[in-house]
Parts: C-alpha cells; structure tokens; sequence
C-alpha cells in the first residue's frame, strides 16, 4: 500500500539515478560560479531565519491541531473542533496581518490587531461551545479542555516523560541513548514534571 506508485508504474532504477543525478547538477549548478559562495549565503540565510520559523509553526500546528484530534472528536463532535481550530487559525492570521500593516501609529496598529485575534479567538470558542455535541454529559470545563486541548502534545510529553524517567529512581525501563539525548536537552527534574 505504501508503494503504490512503484507497483503501478515499475520505474527503471537506471531512470531514477538519472533523474536524481539531473536535479542535483541543476540546483548544484548555481555554486560553480563566481557568485556561488554568496547564494550559497543568500539561501543559508533564508532557509535558516524564514523557514525554521515555518517548520516550527507547522510542527506546532502538527502536534497540537492533528495529532490525536480523533480524541476530540470523539468528545465533542467534529464540527465544534474544526470551528474552533479554523476560527483561531484564522483570526491569528488577520490579527497578525492587521497589527502589522496598518498603516498608523505602531502602537494602535497593534492593538487593534490584538483586539481582532482575542475577539476572534472568543467568538471562536463560544460558537464552538455552542454546536458541541456531548453538552449534557460534561460540564462545561471538560468540553473546553476538549476543544482547546492539545492532546497531542499532551500525550507526546507523557510518552517522554516515560522514556526520559531513571529505571533506579523510578522503576521505568529507558532507552539508552534516549535518554542520554534527551537529558543533554531539557534537565531531568524539570522534564519529568
């Protein structure tokens, strides 16, 4: 099933080197020049400011939004979760947009952008309270933990927490070079929390 691709088509090992061995002459290409050490710094410097920042917010978005959103279906209904989400996303976005392109005193600019995401964001929230589908079975804390709760992180923490634990302090077995991995990140004592 994972190959699906390779079974239906059959491609021909030696069309795969060079197809690959055609792509990387072609982005390689542009280093053999003499302006090749400054786009070398040019895209080092793109891919390290812009898109690190990217691909924190999209692992973000990743392990708190889709990581076991199934669990908050399950809660409160697939529509209240997708409102929500969507209505944050989205007012984040227009907050953001607003509080730095206005054109206006810096100060203003941003407080009117701040004031669009917290209305969003509660307008969000509120609307997505209101179509949850389990209301009479939880109280009102509980639906709001399970439209606004990362799970995913949440259980992600807890399968580290279990890998990071000592086995003489605490009785867990660990893997080795987890561990020792994980400690050099976060310290021990805090981690485990």
């Amino acid at each position: 099933k994972d190959c699906w691709i390779g079974l239906r088509y059959r491609p021909k090992t030696w069309i795969i080197t060079i197809i690959c061995t055609v792509v990387g002459l072609l982005a390689g290409l542009p280093y053999c020049f003499d302006s090749g050490l400054m786009t070398l710094d040019i895209v080092d410097n793109y891919i390290n400011n812009w898109g690190m920042i990217l691909i924190g917010t999209l692992e973000c978005l990743a392990v708190g939004w889709i990581y076991k959103i199934d669990e908050q279906y399950q809660k409160v209904g697939r529509l209240s979760v997708l409102v929500y989400n969507s209505g944050y996303l989205v007012s984040l976005i227009l907050g953001a947009i607003l509080g730095v392109a206005l054109p206006i005193h810096p100060a203003t600019s941003l407080g009117i952008g701040l004031a669009l995401f917290i209305g969003g964001w509660a307008a969000s929230t509120c609307l997505a309270l209101f179509l949850a589908e389990n209301k009479d079975s939880q109280p009102i804390l509980s639906q709001l933990w399970s439209i606004m709760g990362w799970h995913g992180a949440d259980d992600l923490r807890n399968k580290a927490n279990n890998c990071v634990r000592d086995t003489e302090k605490d009785g867990v077995w660990t893997p080795y070079s987890w561990k020792m991995e994980l400690q050099a990140l976060y310290r021990h004592d805090c981690f485990c929390a």
